[in-house]
């Protein structure tokens, strides 16, 4: 895959998040603000997942 290529869509402007994803593949992500459509600190392991779903498919709209 052509890194220079590639374009991230990321659905949260948090700081941590978008340093990780930056120190990991090189690229600058989209940082957009989307709701995860679950509580704010999940519960389960099945909501973490839903949230970070829901907010991978709220970025690339």
């Amino acid at each position: 895959m052509e890194w220079d290529q590639l374009r991230i869509a990321l659905g949260t402007k948090n700081k941590a998040k978008v340093t990780a994803v930056r120190l990991a593949t090189g690229c600058e992500p989209i940082c957009v603000s989307v709701p995860s459509g679950v509580s704010d600190q999940p519960l389960s392991e099945a909501e973490t997942i839903a949230g970070a779903i829901n907010r991978a498919k709220a970025a690339l709209t």
